[in-house]
């Protein structure tokens, strides 16, 4: 029953398809345990954003955003980790293979269509994790992204939502105890030479 409601939630999610994608939580992605999980977070950026003209069309308007709150389910089959996630309205998923002291995530979502570029973003992840004690752990991660954030395609009239992009490269470092981490990663969007970092939290809630 538990898991039922979970699942009806993700498809009424669906419904408000959104337009940002960023790269997922390395540490959840590692603490999730086996059969369902539900985890809730958040996360806050600063540095350099998409804000304003967007590729310098006065009509289009693009605003990338400053904080996220996000909501997963994780499914665990041995090694094997697929699921949901959303941020905000958004829904990615996901699929990766973890063992002990690493993993490898990869993620995709198809965001609002637009004239400009392919709907798509997703991205691919290292992780190193090392268990300082049962509870407690440190980790790291690398990641190579294609993210993307909201654009109105006639600021000046009658909206029409899309989604613009750009290319990621990053890495990250996490503390994790128990079902709780925070999280810090550095993105450097190579598309605008731009500078981004990612405070994240998160905890799992339900297994």
């Amino acid at each position: 029953m538990k898991t039922l409601l979970i699942l009806m939630t993700f498809v009424v999610a669906l419904s408000f398809w959104g337009c940002a994608s960023h790269a997922p939580s390395a540490a959840q992605f590692m603490n999730v345990k086996d059969g369902g999980n539900v985890v809730v977070g958040g996360t806050f950026q600063v540095g350099d954003v998409y804000s304003g003209h967007y590729v310098n069309e006065d009509d289009y308007r693009a605003d990338e955003g400053r904080g996220f709150l996000d909501l997963s389910l994780y499914f665990t089959a041995k090694n094997f980790v697929f699921g949901l996630s959303s941020e905000n309205v958004t829904i990615q998923s996901f699929v990766g293979y973890r063992w002990k002291n690493f993993g490898l995530l990869g993620w995709f979502d198809f965001n609002l269509p637009e004239e400009i570029e392919t709907p798509i973003s997703g991205g691919m992840m290292l992780v190193e994790e090392i268990h300082v004690t049962d509870k407690f752990r440190v980790g790291f991660s690398e990641h190579l992204s294609r993210n993307g954030y909201a654009v109105d395609l006639n600021g000046g009239g009658l909206g029409s939502p899309a989604t613009g992009y750009f290319a990621e490269v990053g890495a990250g470092t996490y503390l994790a105890y128990g079902d709780f981490s925070l999280e810090v990663k550095y993105g450097r969007d190579f598309t605008g030479a731009m500078n981004r970092i990612y405070l994240m939290t998160h905890y799992k809630v339900l297994n």
